[in-house]
């Protein structure tokens, strides 16, 4: 099985990073692959933006999830996001290893799911360009 656990804690030193990395292990014992996107490791930007189309489908007025919709289509998402859609969907499982925060998740990890589930690939309902 392909497994991408997507980490988001800023300490390596976290009681968060010893689950990710006993998950890890563990996994990897029982025969499966695992991959792993440490954001914070990553620098990865969390903040959805027309910067993360290589073209836009309309340059007048930023509609986040019609453009993911034409990016997806025109194969127009930027490199960050096209890698960690390609982990997601090369993936049987999907781990999201984070401490809570106000009952929430980081919102590292929060943008990271803005950014990459996006809509015609992961969603999308009937509304088109």
């Amino acid at each position: 099985m392909n497994i991408l656990i997507v980490h988001a804690h800023p300490e390596p030193q976290s009681f968060t990073d010893a689950l990710k990395n006993t998950a890890i292990e563990e996994l990897q014992k029982q025969g499966h692959q695992v991959e792993v996107s440490d954001l914070y490791a990553m620098n990865f930007n969390p903040v959805a933006s027309a910067a993360d189309f290589t073209e836009r489908g309309n340059p007048d007025y930023l509609n986040y999830a019609l453009e993911q919709r034409h990016a997806s289509k025109q194969q127009a998402l930027v490199s960050d996001i096209q890698a960690e859609v390609e982990k997601v969907q090369k993936a049987d499982l999907l781990i999201l290893s984070f401490p809570m925060y106000w009952m929430s998740m980081p919102a590292l990890l929060k943008g990271w799911i803005d950014r990459v589930f996006v809509s015609g690939i992961f969603y999308g309902g009937k509304r088109f360009l």
